[in-house]
């Protein structure tokens, strides 16, 4: 159950109205005059510890300029099992004279644009994560995977002249692969894996109102088996142990 003030703006989440465990739930949401969140209050799952407490933040933003976050307090810290935000040091988040996010402090992470401001290389402690390059479109045609600063594989997306990806290849050491095609409908509806000689799996995507991909089914002939479904806070925050793991890897 969902509360709003009187701007309409989100003010709490009551996962389960019936009990009153609070597990899951989030509260005290509020907001300067510009809508920028300056509090929030969210809770997990106990997991045996009788304490579903999870984050409670304070947002900090720039004075001189009031829409740019710097960094965020979270009063409980870190909490066993609970894939959450950490209490963070002031000035976490750094910017360029544009306002573009360029250092996340506390995950060691960079961020590195191109001339159009899209996001160019993603760094962590100085050693390259991830390379996206794009066409004259400004539609992402390659993707670069590192690990301890070397290149693991490649990753190519072809599209039909409205962008939409028609087909994903894998290129592992020089050798290309066809590895996945989505499934369209009134949009995309799923994914077709290619396997060993080039046979098929198809995956098909359960969608919420705002898009997100909420349960992941795998045809089998005439049948549709679960393999994997994802629990999302207000705001999208995956909610700890409401999900498949077969899942996780899904995207």
């Amino acid at each position: 159950m969902y509360s709003y003030d009187r701007n309409n703006w989100l003010t709490g989440a009551d996962f389960a109205p019936d009990d009153n465990t609070g597990d899951y739930d989030v509260a005290s949401i509020t907001y300067d005059a510009n809508g920028n969140i300056q509090s929030l209050v969210r809770n997990k799952d106990p997991n045996d510890q009788n304490n579903p407490a999870m984050d409670a933040l304070t947002y900090n933003y720039d004075p001189e300029r009031p829409n740019r976050l710097l960094w965020v307090d979270d009063a409980e810290g870190d909490v066993p099992v609970a894939d959450d935000l950490d209490d963070q040091a002031p000035g976490n988040y750094q910017y360029n004279s544009i306002g573009q996010l360029t250092k996340d402090v506390s995950e060691g992470i960079a961020y590195i644009y191109t001339a159009s401001g899209l996001v160019a290389e993603v760094q962590q402690n100085g050693q390259p994560l991830v390379k996206f390059f794009y066409n004259d479109r400004n539609h992402r045609v390659r993707k670069e995977i590192y690990g301890n600063g070397n290149l693991i594989y490649t990753i190519y997306y072809v599209r039909d002249v409205a962008g939409q990806t028609m087909a994903v290849y894998n290129d592992v050491g020089g050798s290309p692969a066809l590895t996945e095609q989505p499934v369209y409908g009134a949009g995309r509806i799923g994914i077709a894996y290619t396997g060993n000689n080039n046979s098929k799996t198809y995956v098909y995507e359960l969608t919420d109102h705002l898009g997100n991909v909420r349960a992941v089914f795998i045809k089998d002939e005439n049948d549709a088996n679960l393999e994997g479904y994802t629990d999302y806070y207000p705001f999208g925050m995956p909610m700890p142990n409401r999900n498949m793991q077969d899942a996780n890897g899904y995207r």
